[in-house]
Parts: structure tokens; sequence; C-alpha cells
């Protein structure tokens, strides 16, 4: 698969939630570090992968998409295809997971904490 650009600023706590959790679970990705204070999010190029100038954003391929929740998701999906750690075919687990994952991104570790223990079927 094509590997994700991922477009963040390390001030923007949406944009870190991306990029931690990505580390985190170790799934690759070429980070694109952007300076808010210099509006680089706005420029023309970006545009164009985020219309509204929201960070975090991603493109892969013809696909752009911003919003720090559905950009986690989207990566998982692609990530573990047919695997038990993002469930396809399994909804309740889905949707236990994604429930964290939409969980306000400040408390970013207690949402990866959860997500693991998800993962490790610990809690049911």
């Amino acid at each position: 698969r094509m590997s994700a650009e991922i477009y963040y600023s390390e001030t923007h706590p949406h944009s870190m939630f991306v990029v931690a959790t990505l580390n985190y679970l170790n799934i690759q990705f070429n980070g694109k570090k952007l300076d808010m204070d210099k509006g680089e999010h706005q420029s023309s190029a970006m545009e164009k992968i985020s219309p509204d100038g929201i960070l975090p954003a991603l493109k892969e391929g013809d696909l752009c998409l911003s919003r720090a929740q559905a950009i986690v998701k989207y990566m998982l999906a692609e990530e573990y295809k047919g695997g038990d750690f993002y469930p396809s075919d399994d909804l309740k687990t889905r949707t236990r997971i994604d429930a964290y994952l939409d969980y306000d991104s400040m408390d970013l570790r207690g949402a990866l904490v959860n997500l693991v223990r998800w993962n490790n079927k610990e809690c049911q």
C-alpha cells in the first residue's frame, strides 16, 4: 500500500493525537510538519488536501481527508484489514474501539490505554 502523508502541527492536540496513535501502533506514514503560526496549513497547496484548512490532514493517492478520528479510523482499517485488531466483521468490537477513538483527543493517554485493552479483550 502507498504510504500516507499526514500533515500536522506539533502545537495542535488533534494533530498529535493522530501522530502519537499511529506511532504507538507502528503504522507507517510520511509526516509533514506544518507551522500554523506561519499559516502553512492555509496555503494554496494545502487547500487541495484540506479545503477548510483543518489539521491534521491525510493524503494517500487520490484520497484527502481531515479530522483526526476519521484519519485514525482509516489508517487502522487499512493497516489491519482482515485482522482482529480493528475488525471489519465484528461490529461490536469495532464500535467499542471507535467509541474510544471518538473520545475527546485531549485524553490521549486514557484513550490509547483503553484501545489496547479492548484489542486484548480484557474488557468486554
